[in-house]
C-alpha cells in the first residue's frame, strides 16, 4: 500500500515506501495518546478510533488523480496455481467494491467539484509461465514492460487504468529491487504495493500497476496480511487498498524516483504529523489514503486488523465484500461506507 521511500522523504526516518501496504506495528503509550487527541467523531468514523487533528489529514500536492478508474486483473502462474472459484470471487468482489456508491462516497471528498466517481472492471486473465517464487519490484516492472512490448495491453486507456498482478499461493513479494531488497517483504507482513513505469519503448507512456500476494498462513508461516478467514478475501481487501491509493495518488513512484513532491496527489507527510507518538522506527502516522488507517491500527487497536478490514454490505444490499477502510479527512480517521458523499 503506500509509503514514501526514504529517497523521496524529507526525513530519513521513514522506513518504508509510501505505496506499500503491510501489517501494522503495535505501539505503546496508547492511553496517553487517546488523551492527547479529541474523541469527537462522525457517523462514519470507525469505533475505537479517536478523531485525529487536521495536521494528520491528507493534503493535495497538485498531482494527478483518477476519477474514472479502469482496472484489469492478471493472475500470475500456471493454470493449476489458482482455484477458479477464488479467481471468480476476487474479480467479482473487487469490481463490486470499487464501484459501490457508499464506499465511493468516502472517496468523493478527494475529488472536489465532482458528484460521482466511477470504476470499471476490464476483465482478468491468467499469465502463464515460469515465474520466480519471490517477486521484486524490478520483476514486476519488467513484466509490465514485456506485456506492453508484446501488445497485450493494446486498447487500454493508460491514463486511467491500473493493471493488477495477483501472485499465487506461496509466492513472496519484496518492495525493493532484486539487487537491493527492501525491509518490506511479504514474509514480514507486506501485502502489496502500487506504482508506475514509463515504458522503455516510449517513455512518454505511463503505465500504472499494483501487485499483491495471496495472503495466507501456509505451513505455519504467514505470507502477507491475513485478516479474513479465506485468503481470497485478504487479496480483495489488499487490492481495494491499492486501487483507492492509485486513484488518489497515482504518480507516487515518480516521487519515489526523485521527482518533485508536486507529482503527488493526496498524501499526508508523516514528518509533519507530530500529534501521534513515534512508531517503532521513530516515524509518526502518515502516508496515503490506505496507509494511515493501517498505522492507526497499531496505535489504537493493538494491531487488530479486523478493526478496519471488514466485510461490508454493498449499497444495493445484494451481498457483502471484504475491504479495508480508507482515511477520511472529514472524519479524522478511517471511515466506513457513507450514505452520502463526505466533504
Amino acid at each position: 500500500m503506500s509509503e514514501k521511500s526514504d529517497r523521496l522523504s524529507k526525513s530519513a526516518n521513514l522506513y518504508k515506501k509510501i505505496n506499500v501496504v503491510r501489517t501494522p506495528f503495535k505501539a505503546t503509550g496508547v492511553e496517553e495518546t487517546r488523551r492527547m487527541i479529541s474523541s469527537a467523531g462522525t457517523a462514519q468514523l470507525v469505533s475505537g478510533f479517536p478523531r485525529l487533528p487536521k495536521q494528520n489529514n491528507l493534503t493535495f500536492h497538485g498531482g494527478k488523480t483518477i476519477s474514472d478508474l479502469r482496472f484489469m486483473n492478471f493472475y500470475i502462474g500456471k493454470s493449476d496455481s489458482w482455484n477458479q472459484d477464488d479467481k471468480n470471487s476476487i474479480d467479482s468482489a473487487l469490481a463490486a467494491a470499487m464501484s459501490d456508491k457508499n464506499l465511493n462516497n468516502v472517496l468523493l471528498q478527494y475529488f472536489p467539484g465532482l458528484d460521482n466517481i466511477t470504476s470499471v472492471f476490464r476483465g482478468s486473465q491468467l499469465l502463464s509461465g515460469d515465474f520466480p517464487e519471490r517477486f521484486f519490484q524490478d520483476d514486476v516492472e519488467r513484466l509490465v514492460n514485456n506485456l506492453f512490448s508484446q501488445g497485450k495491453l493494446n486498447g487500454q486507456d493508460f491514463n486511467n487504468t491500473v493493471f493488477n498482478f495477483m501472485l499465487p499461493s506461496g509466492t513472496m513479494l519484496n518492495g525493493g529491487p532484486r539487487q537491493q531488497p527492501s525491509r518490506d517483504d511479504s514474509s514480514m507482513g507486506l501485502g502489496g504495493y502500487h506504482g508506475s513505469i514509463h515504458v522503455q519503448e516510449n517513455p512518454s507512456v505511463t503505465i500504472y500497476y499494483a501487485v499483491g500476494v495471496f495472503s495466507e498462513i501456509l505451513n505455519g508461516e504467514t505470507n502477507g496480511i491475513v485478516a479474513f478467514d479465506t485468503p481470497w478475501k485478504n487479496m480483495v481487501a489488499t487490492f481495494y487498498h491499492e486501487l483507492c491509493e492509485a486513484r488518489t495518488n497515482p504518480d507516487v513512484e515518480d516521487s519515489n524516483r526523485g521527482m518533485p513532491d508536486t507529482v503527488l496527489g493526496w498524501y499526508c507527510d508523516s514528518t509533519e504529523s507530530n500529534h501521534i507518538p513515534p512508531g517503532p522506527f521513530g516515524n509518526p502516522v502518515g502516508g496515503e489514503i490506505g496507509d494511515i488507517p493501517m498505522e492507526e491500527v497499531g496505535i489504537f487497536a493493538n494491531g487488530n486488523l479486523s478493526a478496519i478490514m471488514k466485510e461490508v454490505p454493498l449499497t444495493d444490499g445484494s451481498r457483502t465484500v471484504p475491504v479495508q477502510f480508507q482515511y477520511s479527512n472529514a472524519d479524522g480517521g478511517p471511515a466506513g461506507p457513507a450514505p452520502a458523499p463526505l466533504k
